[in-house]
């Protein structure tokens, strides 16, 4: 009896809303990174996140800009919608691994996951509109919103040099978010399969080519070592060790792993 009474409740509820009070603004999903990843593989649709919760900005965009109709039906019709919380394991990092220092940063990625455009601070309506347009639009991808540390190239190859660097560590890690976890080792990635780690290769190979930064490298020193190159995994952990930025937290379960690296490979250098 209390189940059809709540049920009834239920819709009696959603029929009062449904005339006059229909839900606006942005349309923000539930399910997490990695789901959303697979729903746009499958609905081939293209990923907008809000990559920041605890700030002015953040609240403002909130409050006054993803709440407007406009922006709502915009963004609702031609994008997953994902807020991530920068304090959260996964938030923690996607800040570390794309040096992330302004927050809300906006990330649009394609239905297969990779990103194609960057904005970050505050926009008005008409600007997020814009921003998402450009997203959209390839003959408009652009980097202008990547500005991180240490990176020469400022072209669309950019946003190569990123998308191949993710994809061979989500390849290590099975689209799972356990690498998030502080307590992270190098045995966490002993359960890789073959095909896995040639993907991986492919991925990480295709990334150093076009320019040696902190992630990739880590990632390559990790992949060389599953792989038995020691002397590439030796060199790459030196390389992403003498790199930034060792003041963030998670780093430094970064840094444990890569001197793991170092440890097991060193006796076959010398």
């Amino acid at each position: 009896m209390m189940k059809k009474l709540f049920l009834f409740t239920l819709t009696a509820f959603s029929i009062h809303l449904a005339p006059g009070q229909e839900k606006t603004g942005v349309d923000f999903t539930n399910a997490n990174y990695f789901e959303v990843l697979q729903q746009a593989e499958k609905e081939n649709k293209p990923i907008f996140i809000e990559f920041g919760v605890n700030c002015g900005y953040c609240y403002k965009m909130k409050k006054e800009v993803f709440v407007d109709p406009e922006v709502g039906n915009f963004y609702s019709s031609n994008f997953i919608n994902l807020v991530i919380d920068e304090r959260s394991n996964i938030g923690k990092d996607l800040a570390e691994r794309f040096n992330i220092y302004s927050y809300p940063t906006y990330f649009y990625l394609n239905s297969k996951g990779e990103i194609v455009h960057i904005a970050a601070n505050y926009k008005s309506s008409d600007k997020i509109i814009k921003e998402g347009q450009h997203a959209l639009n390839e003959k408009t991808y652009s980097p202008s919103g990547v500005w991180w540390n240490k990176l020469k190239t400022r072209n669309k190859s950019t946003y190569t040099l990123f998308n191949t660097a993710n994809s061979a560590f989500m390849n290590l890690t099975g689209n799972n978010a356990k690498y998030s976890n502080q307590n992270m080792s190098l045995s966490d990635f002993n359960f890789v399969n073959k095909s896995q780690l040639e993907r991986a290769t492919r991925e990480i190979e295709k990334s150093l080519k076009i320019e040696e930064y902190y992630f990739n490298t880590f990632a390559a020193a990790i992949i060389y070592y599953l792989s038995n190159e020691s002397e590439k995994a030796y060199d790459y952990a030196e390389m992403a060790l003498s790199a930034f930025p060792h003041h963030m937290k998670p780093m430094r379960t970064r840094d444990k792993i890569l001197n793991e690296v170092i440890a097991k490979t060193k006796t076959n250098r010398e």
